[in-house]
């Protein structure tokens, strides 16, 4: 078990509010912080929180001095310098091109689920895989709704399957859906809204149903192109010295606040990433 290294900076001797007012700063939400370039606020949050769709927009709308959300739907479409993937815990997150390949290879790119993921759906490996290589196939130079992507499977191999995630909770969806759930998750497969906050307001409906457009869903390498491999171990080492350096700075006096700061030279980062995913997703 390591020890914690000795705190030279007992935090009594830090006001509370001057504390509060410190990590607001960080975090684009003081007034005197408030950003007018987009992509640094996303850049220094390290991405955006984005499992309901219309969290990013509020998010920048609150760190920023002017927003338009075209500003958000013209980088992650036209511009393509910001891309929706699935990172810390499965969450999706709104992050910088240039961090897709460090938050995926930190996070590990299995090339199959685990036993438990099989057990729970009842799948085989054999199946998983079949399924996966017809999904893959599907997608080559294009991108597809999900019921496009069943239409290129044989009806025969589709069923549906249905498992209990917790005591009140039961998950229900296709084979081909959760092959395709899970290759968004490992980064294979990115998954894009079809239309934009714009389109939800254009009809007067509701902002909060721009969460009912559609998915479509593109293989990772014709947006990305090759994302190159960087050693699991390495990649979380720098992923958590990178998120404490953006959050908290540079000075000592305020990255020992943080509990998990100090595993950063450890061999293993892969708890303090997970801690990200917990405390700061």
């Amino acid at each position: 078990m390591v020890s914690k290294p000795r705190v030279d900076f007992p935090i009594d001797w830090f006001p509370i509010e001057q504390l509060q007012t410190y990590c607001m700063s960080r975090q684009h939400l003081e007034v005197s912080s408030k950003a007018s370039d987009l992509l640094k606020v996303v850049d220094d949050l390290c991405g955006l929180h984005a499992t309901s769709t219309l969290t990013p927009y509020l998010s920048l709308l609150s760190r920023m001095k002017k927003f338009d959300p075209k500003m958000l739907d013209s980088e992650l479409g036209e511009n393509g310098r910001l891309v929706r993937i699935r990172g810390i815990r499965g969450t999706l997150f709104v992050l910088p091109r240039s961090k897709v390949a460090l938050v995926l290879n930190a996070l590990g790119r299995p090339r199959e689920p685990t036993r438990r993921w099989y057990s729970l759906r009842r799948m085989r490996r054999q199946e998983f895989f079949e399924l996966r290589s017809l999904v893959l196939d599907a997608l080559k130079k294009r991108s597809l709704s999900i019921q496009e992507i069943k239409r290129a499977v044989p009806t025969s191999k589709i069923r549906t399957i249905s498992f209990r995630a917790s005591r009140s909770v039961v998950r229900s969806a296709s084979n081909v859906t959760w092959v395709v759930n899970w290759l968004v998750t490992t980064g294979t497969v990115l998954s894009q809204k079809v239309g934009t906050l714009q389109d939800a307001l254009k009809v007067k409906r509701p902002a909060s149903d721009i969460e009912s457009l559609p998915n479509r869903y593109i293989l990772s390498t014709e947006v990305l192109g090759m994302i190159p491999s960087i050693p699991q171990s390495e990649a979380q080492r720098d992923l958590v010295s990178l998120v404490f350096g953006k959050l908290f700075g540079s000075n000592p006096r305020t990255r020992f606040l943080v509990d998990g700061v100090a595993l950063v030279n450890r061999e293993d980062c892969s708890f303090p990433v997970y801690r990200l995913g917990t405390n700061l997703g």
